[in-house]
């Protein structure tokens, strides 16, 4: 084997167990951001590991918002996330059309006081909670014409 080939699988090699190892660090709901500067995007995260960032205590963990277009790069500078949401305004046809991507399977819906919560699980989000016995890894809510959709839950209120 020539020192070029063998120096290309090498690289091919070594993206590849990158991409195996890594964590992945695409923001859950990028595919999905069609909102633009109309959606926020929250990080909750363990520790602070930025100082441009903007972090609000809450707990033992943090709160790190962005617009939308700026979560990509904003989860690049962030340690352990404990979870991600994004909220827009909409109805809960929209949101069900945004985790449609998703391959989901619905595990519980709920219509409370005019709120609609649906939980659910997609193959496609390794972290993930029990509810009811039942894998969980999308909280979708829409509360007054605002939607917001959490992985594995949404943390903070809708």
């Amino acid at each position: 084997m020539d020192k070029k080939l063998f120096a290309l699988y090498f690289i091919m090699v070594f993206v590849i167990i990158s991409f195996l190892i890594l964590p992945n660090k695409r923001p859950i709901f990028a595919d999905n951001l069609d909102y633009g500067n109309m959606a926020t995007y929250t990080f909750y995260t363990l520790e602070k590991t930025d100082n441009t960032l903007s972090y609000t205590k809450n707990g033992d963990a943090y709160i790190v918002s962005c617009n939308a277009k700026q979560a990509g790069s904003i989860k690049q500078k962030l340690g352990k996330i404990l979870g991600e949401s994004v909220c827009f305004k909409g109805d809960k046809i929209a949101g069900l059309n945004f985790i449609s991507k998703l391959d989901y399977t619905s595990i519980l819906t709920e219509d409370v006081n005019g709120i609609f919560t649906l939980y659910a699980y997609s193959p496609k989000i390794e972290n993930y909670v029990y509810i009811n016995n039942k894998k969980v890894n999308i909280e979708l809510a829409v509360n007054k014409g605002v939607v917001t959709i959490g992985s594995p839950i949404i943390v903070g209120s809708y």
